[in-house]
């Protein structure tokens, strides 16, 4: 870790640097950290920060702080460490960061997702054997419904191995005809991918689905309420095409339910969500669904087994036995209540 007197000495040869510049240059490189380790080769180690900056990054960082390029290349070298190290990730918020327009129609997005993994999980894939970053990538604008800075414009950014054929999303992985969730058993994701183009906080998804269950509030109400109370979307720019909207739709808000109960019942019962990636969006789920409804009908809800009430439970008497022995009703007639 550089210490102030270090980072003093280092940077005094720029002219005019504030401390905060310097807190600002830090927190923005270490938002970039995958952008810039994309740019990097196949053998190079993601637990060292890179001797050099992209282009790319350089003329961001630049543009961002009012800085020359020669500057930006010595805060690196004297920062890379700590900002690598993630010793900057809480002083500015990547959620509070603006983003400046670098002389082109459209502002940089305020979000990139990555998939969570830079090396191929694949255990018997000859590039995860030999430690080589997934170098093969696909960058898609996206649409994000977040819940305190509402609608904004994003970017997607997806993983190809070129060995093993397996492609890496934000949530999920694609092998062969089969979508495989990651492993959610400790944690759910922060933000859930519900369509191609399209992800939302899992906080708003639940907050639609605690609409749905306590208010009765359908889908397009939902879609409607998130557009006019937390979208804030008419002054953001997004991308000018006629298949993307700014707009929560009916479809964003179901596909965000299923998507999400699915991921919490496997995550409850220490299970991977793996569905059919040929289907379309609307018929993908249906299996998955099917399966968590028949186990539901078959073992009931776990309070639910041990609960005895005189509407879903019934006494019989056994023929030849005084003694009168309680049957569940409900395992074979279950009441409203407990469906």
């Amino acid at each position: 870790m550089i210490t102030l007197k270090g980072a003093a000495g280092l940077l005094s040869s720029i002219h005019d640097i504030t401390l905060e510049t310097t807190f600002t240059f830090a927190s923005l490189a270490a938002s970039l950290k995958d952008d810039i380790i994309l740019t990097q080769p196949a053998t190079h180690d993601i637990h060292k920060p890179p001797i050099f900056l992209p282009p790319s990054v350089i003329t961001f960082l630049g543009s961002a702080c009012t800085l020359s390029s020669a500057s930006v290349r010595m805060c690196w070298s004297a920062l890379k460490d700590s900002i690598w190290a993630g010793n900057f990730a809480s002083v500015l918020s990547t959620d509070c960061i603006v983003f400046v327009v670098l002389n082109v129609s459209s502002p940089t997005a305020q979000h990139t997702f990555y998939p969570p993994f830079k090396i191929c999980q694949n255990a018997t894939c000859n590039r995860q054997q030999n430690g080589l970053l997934l170098g093969k990538a696909e960058q898609r604008k996206a649409v994000y419904f977040s819940l305190h800075h509402g609608t904004v414009p994003a970017w997607s950014i997806q993983f190809y191995c070129e060995s093993c054929k397996t492609t890496y999303h934000t949530n999920y992985k694609v092998v062969g005809d089969r979508r495989i969730y990651y492993d959610y058993t400790a944690s759910l994701p922060g933000v859930v991918q519900i369509a191609d183009h399209y992800f939302v906080d899992y906080q708003v998804a639940k907050l639609w689905k605690a609409m749905m269950h306590t208010s009765c509030t359908s889908a397009t109400s939902c879609a409607h309420i998130y557009n006019l109370a937390l979208a804030k979307a008419e002054s953001t720019n997004f991308p000018n095409t006629k298949w993307f909207t700014k707009d929560v739709t009916m479809d964003h808000v179901w596909n965000a339910f299923i998507i999400t109960s699915l991921l919490e019942d496997c995550r409850q019962h220490r299970c991977i969500l793996d569905v059919d990636q040929r289907q379309n969006q609307s018929e993908r789920f249906t299996q998955a669904m099917l399966d968590r409804n028949r186990r539901m009908r078959l073992y009931n809800q776990p309070l639910a087994r041990r609960h005895f009430c005189s509407k879903c439970t019934r006494v019989f008497s056994d023929e030849g036995n005084t003694s009168e022995s309680p049957r569940r009703w409900a395992e074979h007639h279950p009441s409203p209540k407990h469906k």
